[in-house]
């Protein structure tokens, strides 16, 4: 219910039950030539911060993969599905080319002083990209793990051609993080809301490790195997929207079955249950 209020875009009665919501940012992406319509808001916030609101697709479908049965059981398989499709629809659209990424749309700043519902907004919301010239391997690695895990979801779901879709894109937005490194917010104006504190390497070895996972390729575990050495994603910390290293460890584990992987979890959580 809470993805579903924080929903941007054209909204009916089927793809929205909060009855106060109602259909807001219809115009975005104007700016700049492109429909950029759909995604989520931030919270209790109208700007749509496209690294968090990756994030919380990948979580979310890493727990439908995981605990699809629950899903199931409770009735909300569906919904579940709907609800990280209405943003992998936005991603998707924000991918306008290999190496071109909308980031965010509206001024956080600028958010921060309406008061009021989405739906009453007539201040300017302009759009921010990464390309190839600005690079942001941070939001476009984040962008593609959510895509290579939501990829998952849809094929069980039995939406095998949207799926092939969200995992082509995914390696694109992989290719192009890992080409062109960089952190997003030298040309998104995200640094006080959502800066990308512990760099971009970790989004990096995010991604290949779910399309890893998407695909169960050899070379495709194979660089993710690379990445997650080369990058030194063995450290522990709490896992979070910024910082993914415990993430990518248990997902590693998941798709290689190596011990390795699992001890370097069981230690780092054991020292954060130590120090805590």
């Amino acid at each position: 219910m809470f993805y579903e209020a924080q929903r941007s875009g054209p909204l009916s009665s089927t793809a929205n039950r909060i009855p106060w919501r109602g259909s807001a940012g219809l115009k975005d992406g104007c700016d700049v030539g492109h429909d950029l319509t759909g995604g989520w808001y931030d919270a209790g916030d109208h700007v749509k911060f496209n690294f968090p609101m990756a994030y919380s697709v990948t979580t979310l479908a890493w727990g439908m993969i995981s605990f699809r049965d629950g899903y199931v059981a409770a009735g909300e398989w569906n919904r579940a599905v709907s609800s990280i499709k209405w943003v992998t629809d936005y991603l998707i659209a924000c991918h306008t080319a290999p190496n071109e990424f909308w980031a965010q749309v509206g001024d956080g700043h600028l958010d921060h002083s309406f008061w009021g519902p989405a739906h009453l907004i007539t201040h300017n919301r302009p759009s921010y990209k990464v390309d190839s010239a600005n690079p942001g391997s941070d939001v476009a690695g984040e962008a593609a793990a959510a895509l290579a895990s939501a990829s998952i979801v849809f094929n069980t779901h039995g939406m095998t051609a949207y799926a092939a879709e969200c995992l082509a894109h995914a390696k694109q937005l992989f290719n192009f993080a890992n080409s062109f490194r960089g952190t997003y917010t030298g040309s998104v104006p995200a640094s006080s809301f959502y800066n990308s504190w512990s760099g971009y390497n970790d989004e990096i070895a995010w991604a290949a490790a779910w399309i890893a996972k998407a695909t169960g390729t050899a070379s495709d575990i194979s660089t993710a195997e690379s990445l997650y050495s080369s990058m030194g994603m063995s450290s522990g910390g709490d896992y979070s929207w910024d910082d993914k290293k415990t993430g990518i460890q248990i997902l590693m584990y998941e798709v290689t079955q190596k011990s390795s992987y699992k001890s370097t979890v069981s230690s780092n959580t054991n020292s954060l249950i130590s120090n805590g």
